[in-house]
């Protein structure tokens, strides 16, 4: 049986209720008493991040949010590489 969810609590509760392991990026990690947590290494791990909009933009945020999603993204992803950076703060 697998569960699926975009809700990191949701996750850390399948987690806490002994429901299996779940493997979440480092910028959705919250610390939690009731599970373990340890950081995979040599394992070629990535996730895909999707923006969808109305191809008529009305609200001018959009485009502002839009741009910020690939400046972050582009701080943390090296595509010549194909590595991913640790964001600051995440040690």
């Amino acid at each position: 049986m697998s569960y699926r969810s975009n809700d990191y609590d949701v996750i850390r509760g399948f987690v806490r209720s002994g429901l299996g392991i779940a493997l979440v990026p480092v910028m959705g990690h919250v610390e939690d008493p009731g599970v373990v947590t340890a950081r995979v290494s040599g394992a070629l791990v990535h996730r895909h991040v999707e923006i969808l909009t109305r191809t008529e933009v009305g609200n001018p945020a959009v485009s502002g949010v839009v741009a910020a999603l690939r400046i972050s993204a582009a701080a943390v992803h090296d595509r010549e590489h194909l590595l991913v950076h640790q964001p600051a703060g995440s040690d």
